[in-house]
């Protein structure tokens, strides 16, 4: 179970509600196979995971892109990981079906991704923005203010 708490806050509305989304369904998977009824929850998560991944990476490095992000090409390098593992998994599944192998592999790497990209990787992320945004701001402050 992967719990939401204010330390994944970036205080970017689109980013958080995206990753709050992310937590809810790998929480609905860990359920459905705590429950015993994964199949149909690992059917409905892959498809779900498959656009959180090109949806939201993409905007996430377009913002970071926009933003001038020194550390851009580490953290799409740390997204194209993610990416590669998905369709790692999609390539299992679709060989070998949903095995219990397929169930924990998938789980890790979705709680590893909750844990480490979204706590730290992305965390730094909101922080640059953050500010970048103070210091715009404070521009636009001084120079109306001559």
């Amino acid at each position: 179970m992967f719990y939401w708490d204010d330390s994944l806050i970036t205080g970017i509305k689109e980013i958080d509600n995206e990753h709050i989304e992310l937590c809810k369904r790998a929480n609905k998977l860990f359920d459905a196979f705590v429950k015993g009824n994964i199949v149909e929850e690992i059917n409905f998560s892959m498809n779900y995971f498959e656009e959180y991944i090109y949806a939201h990476l993409k905007n996430e490095e377009k913002l970071q892109r926009e933003a001038n992000f020194p550390k851009y090409e580490l953290h799409k390098l740390k997204h194209d990981a993610f990416r590669e593992n998905f369709e790692e998994l999609k390539k299992l599944v679709k060989a070998r079906g949903i095995t219990y192998n397929f169930v924990q592999k998938f789980n890790g790497t979705i709680i590893e991704w909750l844990s480490f990209h979204l706590r730290e990787d992305d965390q730094e992320l909101a922080e640059y923005i953050k500010t970048l945004h103070k210091s715009k701001i404070n521009e636009l402050n001084l120079s109306n203010s001559f």
